[in-house]
């Protein structure tokens, strides 16, 4: 089995910093090795408390990084009453934990080893909610609406490609919906147009993988379960 040492990752320069709308952290590289090469040593993690139900988390370093046109707007502000709380960890490794706070139950946790920020491979595991099931990641043939947690891998990048088994097809749209075990959802949207894959394991947890861009994630947290596709197409590229 192949696994990462416990410090395999970025650690948090000072505390998170407040800002109008979230948090702005700042995390360095530990010394515990690299995978391929041209890995940032600083990277800057920007956390957007856009509404009531949406976060955003970004992460990149100082360097040109394309990203993909589509601006998603806050509010200008931290909401009043957010369907969610946000917590960090500092040890080993830096990571964060958001909960829903209905019901306290995890909606990520990626205060696990395996973080990589580099020129041309970006990594970021997570665990999800206990007991969990993952819908989503789209085009691509599954034999059942909720997908396989026992280390299945699926990727994607647009290709002009019919149904023919695992093979990625011609549409690619990177959010997945997670149910977790009270029946609640959440969807998490991965804005990034370079080809990406994501792994999923039985913690249950995921760990996604892309070859360019920066890591966007937006997360709609809706109070209810039939709000959760419906927050999702509100928004702009939805």
């Amino acid at each position: 089995w192949c696994f990462y040492p416990p410090g395999f990752g970025y650690i948090m320069i000072g505390q998170p910093v407040d800002t109008k709308d979230g948090f702005l952290v700042h995390l360095r590289r530990t010394s515990s090795g690299c995978m391929f090469g041209e890995e940032s040593k600083d990277i800057w993690v920007e956390i957007e408390m856009q509404k009531d139900y949406r976060l955003r988390i970004r992460i990149s370093d100082d360097q040109h990084r394309f990203q993909v046109p589509i601006d998603i707007v806050s509010d200008g502000g931290k909401p009043e009453s957010p369907s969610y709380e946000i917590s960090f960890t500092e040890s080993p490794i830096f990571g964060i934990r958001v909960t829903r706070k209905s019901s306290g139950e995890i909606i990520l946790d990626t205060s696990f080893p395996g973080l990589v920020f580099s020129n041309q491979f970006i990594q970021l595991p997570m665990k999800l909610p206990e007991g969990s099931t993952v819908y989503g990641w789209g085009e691509n043939e599954q034999h059942t609406f909720a997908h396989d947690m026992n280390w299945k891998t699926w990727a994607l990048y647009g290709r002009d490609q019919p149904p023919d088994g695992s093979a990625n097809m011609y549409g690619v749209h990177p959010r997945i919906t997670v149910l977790d075990k009270n029946g609640m959802a959440h969807g998490i949207l991965f804005l990034n147009s370079a080809a990406q894959e994501i792994s999923l394991t039985p913690a249950p947890g995921l760990i996604y993988r892309t070859i360019g861009g920066v890591l966007d994630m937006y997360i709609f947290i809706p109070d209810i379960l039939s709000k959760s596709r419906g927050v999702h197409h509100s928004e702009p590229g939805g």
